[in-house]
């Protein structure tokens, strides 16, 4: 039986990089749509660099209002991530059409997607590991 491989192993296999790396943007010339970067983010069962701070904030005393404050401002860098990501995506592809591939402009929009990718994956994992834990945000 076959082991199971992600898309982003599967892209890894084809251009030498994933995502996360600017090298992969520089080869593919493609741009991970928003849906496919959350999946591989659940797929992977990543928690983000801030678990620790997920987990004691649900330890603690005071659980639910904690976890709402960490999940708001999650929610507020994920939504500045993604603006900037469309942004820098729209400059890429522009270049990218014009076939200004080798430019330093070009080469930095590379560095520039790979970061707000992982800004994105961060993101996303900190929003499942909060709402996979069982607490009931405030409906006012």
């Amino acid at each position: 039986m076959a082991e199971h491989r992600t898309t982003y192993q599967l892209l890894a296999d084809i251009y030498g990089y994933q995502p996360s790396h600017p090298w992969f943007y520089r080869r593919s010339g493609r741009v991970m749509p928003l849906r496919t970067i959350l999946e591989h983010t659940k797929e992977t069962g990543y928690l983000g660099y801030r678990a620790e701070d997920i987990r004691k904030a649900s330890a603690g005393g005071n659980r639910e209002a904690k976890l709402l404050e960490l999940r708001d401002a999650v929610c507020v860098e994920l939504k500045r991530d993604i603006l900037r990501f469309r942004e820098i995506r729209r400059k890429f592809m522009g270049l990218s059409r014009a076939g200004e591939t080798d430019s330093d402009r070009y080469i930095d929009l590379c560095t520039d997607m790979s970061l707000k990718h992982n800004h994105i994956y961060n993101g996303f994992a900190h929003l499942i590991s909060i709402d996979g834990l069982s607490f009931q945000p405030s409906l006012f």
